[in-house]
């Protein structure tokens, strides 16, 4: 009975330690003997305590000593993560739309659980979105996991899709039809997931939300995987549209400097241009995404080739033109 109290108060004190101690906060040998004994429900001795500490420090359980005021004082330092370590874990999960209010909530909990209770407050406070709203889409974290095995196991998925409609319903697109892909990955990009596979039906490589799937299920036929490069795929298509790839030259004022090295790499070769400007040859899908990330840009932006693509940035601007007409 004696060797189990032994055990279970090693328990408590291991748990005090990592709940109340870290490298700003410390417990004397009175205050651990004052929270035993509210927890145990029985007296433990100071020199009882300060052998249990010893047992823990031989092997090798990394509880330091300091003495302040004359008194020595514990506490159990954090090695594996730092603050701004799990802060930035916060925030990428409060940040995600993808991840829905309550996951988030029990997430943090648990990230804050791996650091002291004087930490884990400093984790409280979450960063604020910008105006966007997570999805309360509880499927979507067994369909990650669903697709992450058959991306292991080479297996193929069937799955529907949906978008919503202008009354915020819920609808199966192409009535309804099955789709059949061979996975080839999952990529994180401007806050959902897509995967990445080639679409059995249509035999073109695609990217589909995942948060867009419905009935997400593993087939038992398997696939031989190609070379591909999923991260080349993801950068040569813009807001995950896929497209024919092509050379192209375009041409930007240079206050988007930054964007275009965001967008492309601090790699890019920018050549100087008449008026302010500069020049960009790059290899892209040529798809509704490039050109909608175009026409974000306005007049700043100027494509000079293919022609094709120019083209169909005069009928975008007609188009948008028109609208402002009607």
């Amino acid at each position: 009975m004696a060797g189990t109290k032994n055990r279970a108060r090693l328990l408590h004190l291991i748990d005090l330690f990592h709940m109340e101690t870290d490298e700003e906060h410390f417990l004397s040998l009175k205050e651990i003997q004052e929270r035993l004994v509210d927890e145990l429900r029985e007296s433990v001795s100071l020199r009882a305590l300060a052998d249990d500490i010893e047992f823990l420090r031989e092997r090798q359980r990394v509880i330091e000593a300091t003495v302040a005021h004359g008194e020595k004082r514990y506490s159990m330092p954090r090695s594996d993560f730092e603050v701004h370590e799990l802060r930035l874990l916060v925030d990428a999960i409060a940040s995600a739309r993808s991840i829905t209010p309550s996951q988030t909530q029990r997430l943090i909990r648990k990230i804050q659980s791996l650091t002291s209770r004087y930490m884990g407050k400093k984790l409280e406070n979450q960063i604020y979105l910008d105006g966007r709203v997570k999805e309360p889409n509880e499927r979507l974290k067994y369909y990650i996991t669903d697709l992450h095995e058959a991306i292991a196991t080479q297996s193929k998925v069937t799955f529907q899709y949906a978008k919503y409609t202008p009354t915020k319903k819920r609808k199966l697109v192409h009535d309804g039809q099955v789709y059949v892909v061979s996975p080839y990955g999952l990529i994180w990009s401007s806050d959902y997931y897509y995967l990445i596979g080639e679409h059995e039906q249509v035999g073109q490589i695609k990217s589909f939300r995942v948060d867009r799937m419905e009935n997400v299920a593993l087939t038992k036929e398997h696939f031989r995987r190609p070379s591909f490069n999923v991260s080349e795929y993801v950068n040569r298509n813009f807001n995950m549209y896929s497209g024919p790839v092509e050379y192209l030259e375009i041409e930007f004022d240079n206050q988007l400097v930054n964007v275009v090295i965001d967008r492309f790499g601090s790699s890019v070769r920018m050549m100087p241009a008449e008026h302010e400007r500069f020049r960009v040859r790059v290899q892209a899908g040529v798809s509704d995404g490039l050109v909608r990330w175009l026409m974000t840009w306005g007049g700043d932006a100027r494509v000079i080739s293919p022609l094709s693509l120019v083209e169909r940035m005069r009928q975008e601007a007609k188009k948008m033109m028109e609208r402002y007409t009607e």
